[in-house]
């Protein structure tokens, strides 16, 4: 039985599109890469195993390409940025979207 490939990607391109938390209007392939960027979506919460950003899932990637990654591996980490605690608890708790 031969694969039909455009059914196949359609059909799983809908399955992300309905679980990224955005309203219908940005149900595209630049709202998916709007919360990759945003809170690491695609692989913190949709890939197996589950990572913070995708320099952590290719090798073709490097340094911060998610805001949500930057914030966490870096303003948040004294060890990997060496940032006050200043700076630290100042940006604890931020997030760059809005998913209400």
């Amino acid at each position: 039985m031969e694969t039909n490939w455009n059914t196949f990607y359609t059909n799983h391109l809908n399955e992300v599109y309905a679980s990224v938390p955005v309203p219908d209007d940005y149900m595209n392939i630049v709202g998916v890469a709007y919360w990759q960027w945003a809170d690491g979506y695609m692989t913190d919460k949709r890939s197996f195993p589950e990572e913070p950003s995708v320099t952590k899932v290719v090798n073709t990637v490097t340094g911060y390409p998610e805001i949500s990654y930057f914030i966490s591996d870096c303003l948040l980490s004294f060890d990997n940025c060496a940032v006050s605690q200043d700076n630290i608890n100042a940006m604890t708790g931020v997030k760059f979207y809005n998913d209400t």
